[in-house]
This record gives structure tokens, C-alpha cells and sequence, in this order.
């Protein structure tokens, strides 16, 4: 299933599937380590206006709410 960053729970692990953001915020994002193929993990999931907090390549990462509203990721079947 191919959902937002922002619909992943804690402790849940996904892929990166595509990033919907223009030119300039896609690439911040892969240059974090948000690109196609890349594997997360979710430490916290983003309430309200808060922030959510993800590890990538083994860096712990807090993103804005709108910045992982725009990247899918594919979470395994359990």
C-alpha cells in the first residue's frame, strides 16, 4: 500500500516510492536522504503542526508535516 509519509505509525518501516514536491524541495529531500528506494523507519508520527520524526540512512531526521504530506512510501504487508 502507497500511502504519505504522514500515515505511517511509529516503529513502522517503509520504502520511498516517489516524492510529489517541486524541483527545488524534491531535492533537499533526497539530498536528506528521502529518495526513491531509500528505507525508513517512523520514530514518531507528526500531530497537528508538529513535527515527524523519521530515521533515514541511519540519521535520526524531524520533518515538517507538509514536507511528508509530499513523500509516498510503500509499507510491507505484516
Amino acid at each position: 500500500m502507497v500511502l504519505p509519509l504522514n500515515y505511517m505509525n511509529p516503529d513502522e518501516t517503509a520504502t520511498v516510492v516517489w516524492l510529489a514536491s517541486e524541483s527545488c524541495t524534491r531535492q533537499l529531500l533526497i539530498d536528506l536522504g528521502f529518495a526513491p528506494g531509500e528505507k525508513l523507519l517512523c520514530v514518531r508520527k507528526p500531530f497537528h503542526q508538529s513535527m515527524g520524526i523519521y530515521q533515514v540512512r541511519g540519521v535520526i531526521l524531524a520533518l515538517r508535516r507538509e514536507y511528508a504530506n509530499e513523500i509516498f512510501v510503500k509499507i510491507p504487508p505484516e
